[in-house]
């Protein structure tokens, strides 16, 4: 006998309301019950209840790893929210998107960028708070990777502005270029179990990041 079958303990509960998940504690009830309630006649096969107990050691270790194991998880992320708090403080760079928003103060301003492959043609575009087009820059033949153009700012503009990245390959294709958003982290922030950081006002997640140093003076 191999497993263990239902048995009669006096409930009248039927087999639908048997429980699809076991634990050590129900299993170790079941096997109690089957020895009280089997046949004088025909007691248990050795072999078969050698392997019943086998059964049972091997759910008692899987219990006791799962509540290993959840415990270890449970201080990684802690280990990692610790970690994390770090960024708090630091100069970052990450991944933006095609546009981004910056603060002018009247000086230039560096504006980040990533080209995904070989561009032709760059067109970098700065708009005002009213969507109006203030300012272009323009490169031609980058290669594919991490830029910053430099907006003179020659009108001493301040305020927030955006500004939008093209770029074209020789073909005329768009190669969807993204900004770079960078900044000091000013707070970190956990949310199911994910790790963001704020940068200029912005909530960006730990995985967009591309680099940490420490603040520029």
């Amino acid at each position: 006998m191999s497993t263990i079958s239902a048995v009669n303990t006096g409930s009248s509960a039927s087999a639908s309301q048997v429980k699809n998940i076991v634990s050590k504690d129900d299993f170790f009830k079941l096997l109690i019950a089957q020895l009280k309630n089997q046949d004088p006649m025909k007691p248990l096969d050795a072999t078969g209840f050698t392997a019943q107990l086998a059964q049972f050691s091997s759910l008692e270790k899987l219990e006791n790893v799962n509540s290993t194991l959840t415990k270890l998880l449970g201080q990684q992320e802690l280990y990692n929210q610790m970690g994390s708090a770090q960024l708090a403080g630091k100069y970052v760079v990450a991944k933006g998107s095609q546009s981004d928003t910056f603060t002018a103060a009247g000086k230039p301003v560096g504006l980040g960028y990533e080209l995904p492959a070989d561009a032709k043609q760059v067109f970098i575009t700065i708009y005002d708070e009213q969507g109006r087009a203030v300012d272009m820059i323009e490169k031609t033949d980058q290669s594919g990777g991490y830029y910053q153009a430099v907006w003179e700012n020659s009108a001493a503009k301040t305020g927030k502005f955006t500004f939008v990245v093209a770029a074209f390959d020789g073909q005329g294709n768009n190669l969807n270029a993204t900004t770079l958003i960078e900044g000091v982290v000013s707070r970190v922030n956990f949310r199911d179990g994910q790790v963001y950081v704020m940068v200029n006002n912005k909530e960006v997640a730990v995985g967009q990041l591309l680099s940490v140093t420490d603040a520029r003076s």
